[in-house]
């Protein structure tokens, strides 16, 4: 069957391509530093529930990190919004095909989400009746946030193997998962040893915070685990990324290791940034190792856009969609996208004056 067939029409875009990437690429950037965040904050603190170092209470330091959580989450999915909505615009008519192919799965995101949030939030509310037992709160947010994790990995995937889709006529029930790609569990698993590192990251941060404001013992030891959780995940992910990178088929490592010299540019720099964090983290190096990691993750989601890019290149180049450069609208989002940012800092802002106020 000629899978091309089955392509919906491309949408005109609104904005000059390269425009719509850069957007796209920069809001995905911020999201996946903050999803990653958060799963791995709520990994670590399940292991660490109760047991934390130092002479803060436990209990304090357990609804601490339900709190930052929650509102990590909550940050995490607003930001999640604007790059589905680019992703939308810029490759409409494969993801939603395989948004209707896996509709089940995909209608349940959004519940998994929320409930996920409520799990983390409900963490905190009802600590006084369960006590240190409300880590398994937080182990069901863990495990809901892992289960959306799958299922947008399977649906980024079906999205970019055309000849999966077939499959839907012998069973038109909305349910399709399966694609026969090798990639996709190492693509998975090279995301969730990324939340692992960042939440690691994120754990050395409030540590840092914590010896600022005075817990000497406890922000150390936060420091210290924080960012060993950090190193040893990173050095783990290299081993998945190099199994994701031989799990790609030769045509797409062709065409992005081939004439493309830029790709190799970008995917070396990303490699150098996140090897470059790993002696960072194991010397204390905050700063650096935040630094690095965050360079390390932009390179690698533009060569994530170059794998995408290889995989649909017989059937699509963006260079090809029809563009109608709507100006007033444009300067309509800037202008609210700007607005947003304020208004975010300040809300941030807010926050940090409240944590400062809580401990």
């Amino acid at each position: 069957m000629d899978v091309s067939l089955l392509i919906p029409a491309p949408d005109t875009l609104p904005a000059p391509g390269w425009l719509m990437n850069a957007l796209l690429i920069i809001t995905f950037t911020i999201h996946i530093l903050l999803t990653n965040a958060m799963l791995g904050a709520g990994m670590i603190g399940f292991f660490h529930w109760g047991k934390w170092p130092g002479s803060v209470p436990t209990a304090d330091l357990d609804r601490g990190l339900a709190k930052r959580t929650a509102a990590g989450i909550a940050l995490a999915v607003n930001f999640g919004v604007a790059p589905l909505l680019f992703m939308q615009v810029i490759y409409g008519q494969f993801i939603y095909v395989s948004s209707v192919l896996m509709a089940v799965f995909w209608v349940s995101i959004f519940i998994l989400a929320i409930a996920a949030y409520y799990a983390v939030y409900a963490s905190d509310l009802v600590y006084e009746k369960l006590g240190p037992n409300t880590r398994w709160l937080m182990a069901l947010a863990v495990v809901l946030m892992i289960l959306v994790g799958w299922f947008f990995t399977k649906s980024m995937v079906l999205m970019i193997n055309l000849e999966a889709w077939p499959q839907y006529f012998a069973a038109p029930g909305g349910a399709m998962m399966q694609t026969q790609d090798p990639s996709t569990l190492p693509r998975y698993l090279h995301f969730v040893a990324a939340s692992a590192a960042l939440g690691g990251l994120a754990l050395a941060l409030w540590g840092r915070r914590k010896k600022n404001t005075g817990h000497l013992e406890t922000g150390r030891a936060m420091m210290s685990r924080g960012l060993v959780w950090y190193g040893v995940a990173t050095i783990i992910n290299f081993v998945i990324g190099a199994w994701y990178l031989g799990s790609l088929p030769p045509d797409v490592l062709a065409q992005i290791f081939g004439p493309n010299k830029l790709t190799m540019l970008v995917f070396l720099l990303g490699v150098v940034a996140g090897l470059g964090s790993i002696p960072a983290a194991f010397s204390r190096q905050i700063h650096f190792t935040v630094w690095l990691s965050v360079i390390s993750v932009l390179f690698m989601v533009l060569f994530r856009y170059a794998v995408r890019e290889a995989y649909l290149s017989p059937y699509w180049q963006i260079d090809q969609l029809p563009v109608q450069t709507q100006a007033s609208a444009l300067v309509v989002f800037l202008l609210v996208l700007f607005l947003g940012i304020c208004l975010l800092g300040y809300s941030l802002k807010l926050l940090k004056i409240r944590q400062k106020e809580v401990g």
